[in-house]
């Protein structure tokens, strides 16, 4: 199959339409000839063009009527309107009806025809192009995330996304750095019954052992010397949600110990509406 665009030239002049026919052919295009408006509405049925070339004034079916009816039957289809009687209400009909453009004759020159089909050509390649884009990430995309692709092993990441997303028990995710585990983490969190609760993402390998209970846990006013006031912990900040532990497997082994309770505590407290589930990224 071609890959010329496609232009249908309708017009009741036959020296007239052979001429602009054998120069789109020469530009490149894929042309088909029709003499009118009752042709043009025949091809359309069992055809599917790039660009209308239709004269206004026709015998039978005007060019005003087969403009309506192919923007009616193939909206993404672009018309190109001419008429040797060049008038100003004539031509915001046309433009109002959905046409790419409004040609006059005498044209100034039959390159200028070209050029205008050319362009309106490119704008329905655009626009199919864009809307195939948009149905292709609906397709391969999992809903309300930023993971796109359509690969085998990434339909299996969404099967297993799918999977998990409606259990409340810890998930543990593994892949190279860079590989997109938070935006696994966070497509989980919202597939999930939590998804109106709080999705909490922090880094571990930047906090110090020190710190880790606090940050998680909390602490209270004067639990150390720089505990100047409360502060509530991640946990509670996750309360009903998701806690993201990025990079889990870089805390030291006395840290990971810590983790062991609230580890448990999750996997067995399905049930308890307080448990934040926990999506930890080794």
């Amino acid at each position: 199959m071609s890959d010329a665009p496609r232009v249908v030239v309708v017009d009741d002049e036959p020296t007239l339409r052979r001429t602009i026919a054998r120069t789109l052919a020469q530009k490149g295009f894929e042309v088909t000839q029709l003499e009118d408006g009752t042709q043009a509405l025949a091809h359309l049925e069992k055809n599917d063009p790039d660009v209308m070339l239709v004269d206004l004034m026709m015998p039978g079916v005007s060019g005003l009527e087969v403009l309506k009816e192919t923007k009616a039957r193939r909206p993404d289809v672009e018309c190109v309107i001419m008429t040797a009687y060049s008038r100003i209400e004539d031509a915001v009909t046309a433009v109002r009806a959905g046409a790419y453009d409004f040609l006059a004759k005498p044209f100034p020159s039959f390159d200028a025809v070209a050029l205008t089909v050319a362009k309106a050509a490119e704008r329905r390649r655009l626009i199919t192009r864009t809307r195939r884009l948009e149905e292709e990430l609906d397709r391969s995309s999992v809903a309300g995330t930023t993971l796109i692709g359509s690969s085998p092993p990434m339909r299996e990441v969404y099967r297993l996304i799918e999977g998990v997303a409606s259990a409340s028990s810890t998930v543990l995710v593994l892949g190279e750095s860079g590989t997109g585990k938070e935006l696994v983490a966070r497509a989980i969190h919202d597939k999930s019954p939590r998804k109106v609760r709080p999705f909490v993402a922090v880094n571990c390998s930047s906090i110090p052992d020190t710190l880790i209970e606090s940050e998680l846990f909390g602490h209270v006013r004067g639990a150390f010397t720089s505990a100047m006031s409360a502060r509530a912990g991640l946990f509670e900040a996750a309360d009903k949600g998701t806690l993201f532990l990025d990079e889990v497997g870089d805390l030291s082994l006395a840290a990971q110990v810590k983790l062991l309770r609230p580890l448990r505590r999750a996997r067995s407290s399905a049930s308890a509406p307080t448990t934040p589930r926990w999506s930890t990224c080794a």
